[in-house]
């Protein structure tokens, strides 16, 4: 009697094949109308900025912008102010609909969650002019581009 085992190699992929990013909401505290020309840090948090899940199968190079389409407003009062990305060597950019590159992969690697120190990445730069008492806010708009 002769008994054959046939043996069958089973793959069991587990990731999603997705990415995920969940931003935290920052706060830039209370200003009063003396104050202009002032840049502000955001307040701190627990954890990081923006929380990423990358779980593709394929890790494409990827870009991750940060876009600001609209100013700070309350209600219909807007304030006069900049939102300023800072990288570490002290350079910025203005936000707006152009969006800023935040990070940016190289094929085959993961998009890491993102972490600022108090001087880097967005801050609020409180410009001259006048601005009525308000809780200011706006909304910031994450793109991630896939290179072809």
């Amino acid at each position: 009697m002769e008994i054959q085992l046939a043996t069958t190699v089973l793959t069991i992929n587990f990731a999603d094949n997705n990415i995920s990013i969940k931003a935290q909401n920052w706060n830039y505290g209370s200003i009063n109308s003396y104050q202009n020309k002032v840049l502000l840090n955001r307040e701190k948090i627990v954890g990081n900025h923006l929380e990423v899940s990358d779980n593709r199968r394929e890790k494409k190079a990827l870009k991750l912008y940060l876009i600001q389409s609209e100013p700070f407003k309350s209600g219909e009062n807007v304030l006069p102010s900049e939102m300023r990305y800072y990288q570490k060597n002290g350079n910025y950019n203005v936000l707006g609909d152009a969006g800023t590159l935040v990070s940016e992969t190289i094929d085959g690697q993961s998009l890491d969650p993102i972490m600022w120190n108090d001087d880097e990445g967005p801050r609020l730069f409180i410009a001259d002019g006048h601005y009525v008492a308000g809780n200011y806010s706006t909304n910031l708009e994450w793109s991630l581009v896939e290179s072809i």
